[in-house]
């Protein structure tokens, strides 16, 4: 091999190495490339909008806000849902306390308003569950519901960056209570409620101050499925005795007239705060009898077995404060 000839090969060698360093070094200089999920995430949050589902259902009044009644937006494709099970609520951005010969009239009035208005007067909370968390039914009411096991994420519309963003979230491993306690409590810190004006009717005998207190029970609270579930109070003073009870979709407070006889108290139905009554009244108006065995207080109540358990009689135990 000649001497011209091995300085050319060396000097091939060299602009190929030099070649190689150029690639080996732009290629470590370039930003990587997100893997598949984080580019899915990315474009399902910028893409993420419930302007669709904003007039899905209609709203009902519910103590200092608006809500989407029955089962809220109920996952359908077909009818421009296709996120998931979405409850929408909607804040007034002022506390709002409504009369209760005006709440037809304002369910009526928010009904018409479009998405973009709900969008400048309201605070906006939407609670999704995934569709990738439903099964399906199509029998079923409704004909789509969450599995035992899912996450529920809660949103809300800002304004300013016409955006919507998360504001919480909660896994549920089958306990039917998790979910709607934490909605709850979100609520709870979040709507200024106008606190109840229920107006103080003495009851048409005198009771005895043993009886006065604040009782609490759970109805259902065993079932799988956390709507079935009902918290129920009895606030006993010497001026009146008032019935709440709260869970998905219920909210009923009543003033009822009380009768004492000894070791028992008789309760019936008086009338109904913010139009909450239910059409259970047309059945019955009989809220049953607590009893008071020195140690416990029990409570037989016709009226909350035909509301939460199909008529099924049951003893409940009242928890006094």
């Amino acid at each position: 091999m000649t001497d011209s000839f091995k300085h050319v090969i060396t000097k091939i060698k060299f602009i190929l190495l030099i070649a190689a360093v150029t690639i080996l070094f732009s290629c470590g200089n370039k930003p990587k490339p997100a893997n598949d999920e984080q580019t899915n995430v990315t474009a399902n949050d910028k893409a993420l909008t419930f302007d669709n589902v904003l007039k899905c259902h209609s709203y009902s009044y519910n103590d200092g806000y608006f809500m989407t009644a029955d089962y809220g937006c109920i996952y359908n494709p077909n009818s421009g849902n296709n996120l998931g099970n979405v409850a929408v609520y909607l804040i007034p951005q002022k506390p709002l306390s409504i009369a209760d010969d005006q709440i037809s009239v304002e369910n009526k009035k928010i009904n018409t308003l479009s998405a973009a208005q709900y969008k400048k007067d309201y605070n906006i909370y939407v609670f999704l569950i995934d569709k990738k968390y439903l099964n399906y039914n199509k029998d079923g009411d409704p004909v789509y519901y969450q599995k035992d096991k899912f996450t529920e994420t809660l949103y809300t519309y800002d304004s300013a960056s016409d955006k919507w963003n998360i504001v919480d979230s909660i896994n549920v491993n089958g306990d039917a209570t998790k979910e709607q306690t934490w909605r709850d409590d979100f609520l709870n810190k979040t709507v200024s409620k106008p606190k109840p004006q229920v107006a103080a009717v003495s009851t048409p005998n005198s009771i005895s101050n043993k009886w006065f207190g604040t009782y609490n029970i759970n109805v259902n609270e065993d079932h799988s499925d956390w709507r079935d579930m009902q918290k129920i109070s009895l606030i006993v003073t010497k001026d009146s005795i008032i019935y709440h009870a709260e869970g998905y979709q219920i909210d009923q407070t009543y003033l009822l007239s009380g009768t004492e006889n000894g070791a028992s108290l008789q309760l019936q139905y008086k009338s109904a705060k913010d139009n909450t009554e239910s059409a259970v009244l047309d059945k019955t108006k009989d809220f049953g009898t607590v009893t008071n065995d020195g140690t416990n207080y029990k409570w037989s109540c016709p009226y909350i077995d035909i509301s939460f358990r199909d008529g099924k009689s049951a003893i409940y135990t009242l928890n006094k404060k």
